[in-house]
This record gives structure tokens, C-alpha cells and sequence, in this order.
């Protein structure tokens, strides 16, 4: 099996999305290994959970921001949802505030 690249040289290029994959992976390796200590599996199951959170947004985000025929929409220039409460939303809210922003009609596929 080939060994993973390393989280810096993935960070390296740039695109968040692959960084926090390998920062999910890297969370799962350790928290599989043997004998690892409760202070140090609660502290990694956190992170992990928090990073798979951060991972599904960001997909839901490109999703959003891609129409039914995976083309990005004309309007991507314009200013991004902002969110009219301090709390955070689930992805689906997510979703559905930037398809209601953007004033998309959702077809069924014909």
C-alpha cells in the first residue's frame, strides 16, 4: 500500500476541500490505532466530527452553486448568502438559502 502524502504538501496546493479530506483521514488513522489513551480519543473523535461537518458544507456550497447541468451558475459573481442569524446552519439550510438567494427554479429532469 502506498503511504499517503503528507498533510502539508496536500495544504500546499491550495484547495480546502482536499486539505480537510486528508486532515479526516489523518484523524481516522489515529483514532483507529491501538492503545490509544481516552484523553486523546475524545480529543480526536471531536476534531473528526467537527472536520466531517466542515467537509459536507463545503460540498453542499459547490453543490448550491452549480445548476442542473453542472455548470456554475451566471450569477456566481455576485455576493455570497449571508446568513440572518449568528448560528450555524445545517447543510440542507445551507442549501436551501443559497438556491432561494440565487432565485432558482428546481425542474424535474425531463
Amino acid at each position: 500500500m502506498a503511504r499517503p502524502r503528507s498533510l502539508a504538501a496536500i495544504a500546499g496546493e491550495g484547495d480546502r476541500l482536499k486539505t480537510l479530506e486528508s486532515l479526516r483521514d489523518k484523524l481516522a488513522r489515529s483514532i483507529d490505532k491501538p492503545g490509544i489513551s481516552a484523553r486523546d480519543l475524545a480529543s480526536l473523535t471531536r476534531h473528526f466530527v467537527l472536520i466531517t461537518g466542515e467537509i459536507e458544507s463545503l460540498k453542499v456550497r459547490e453543490a448550491a452553486g452549480k445548476n442542473s447541468a453542472g455548470m456554475a451558475d451566471e450569477n456566481d459573481d455576485e455576493k455570497p448568502v449571508e446568513n440572518a442569524s449568528s448560528e450555524s446552519l445545517t447543510p440542507m439550510q445551507e442549501m436551501s438559502a443559497a438556491v432561494k438567494a440565487k432565485r432558482m427554479r428546481i425542474v424535474p429532469a425531463s
